[in-house]
């Protein structure tokens, strides 16, 4: 039996050495076991806080594109159809995900004539009311978006049109006037 313990502790002759250096290896053994696991949990943090950010830019930079996409799409369709007179075009437009609203305003109309910035008017919005007086943008997103949008060559009958969004879209109908273009509702019938 003492050979057997010589053997297993590699030279220790005395039977309680041996089960002392036996016991520090296994608390040796649990305190790198922590500090394994503890050292896992802070790089799969770091994995997640990663992704999180990625997916986060990712769907922020989703929206940008959809909201240029959006604008170019309804700046070359109003330049296409202004100066062809008489014609008219339904244009169906996407919009960004998050707007459920879509306003056009004519600069060349006053918002005091339409009471539209007037707080009782049900279409009221001081956004788009102080963008109309500033002539900062005529194409407002609701919500409002980060970027403005202000199309040349447009004309609006009531002087504003504001269409709520339908699966993410709106249909318009577009007019040529020979030097601007009318947008309207695109009526079905």
């Amino acid at each position: 039996m003492k050979d057997y313990f010589e053997l297993f502790f590699q030279g220790t002759c005395n039977k309680k050495e041996g089960i002392k250096i036996r016991r520090k290896s296994k608390k040796a053994q649990f305190a790198s076991q922590i500090f394994i696991f503890i050292l896992a949990i802070v790089i799969a943090s770091l994995i997640f806080l990663y992704g999180y950010k990625a997916i986060t830019n990712l769907t922020v930079r989703t929206e940008e594109i959809s909201l240029i996409r959006f604008e170019t799409q309804l700046q070359t369709q109003i330049r296409s159809i202004a100066t062809d007179f008489g014609s008219v075009k339904k244009l169906e437009l996407y919009v960004p995900s998050n707007h459920q609203q879509v306003c056009f305003v004519d600069f060349k109309k006053s918002p005091e004539l339409f009471g539209l910035c007037q707080l009782n008017h049900p279409d009221y919005n001081p956004i788009v009311c102080d963008a109309w007086t500033d002539q900062t943008e005529n194409v407002f997103l609701i919500p409002p978006s980060p970027k403005s949008i202000k199309v040349p060559s447009i004309d609006v009958d009531d002087g504003y049109l504001c269409l709520r969004t339908v699966n993410g879209r709106i249909v318009i109908r577009l007019e040529g006037k020979g030097k601007s273009a009318l947008i309207s509702k695109w009526d079905a019938g």
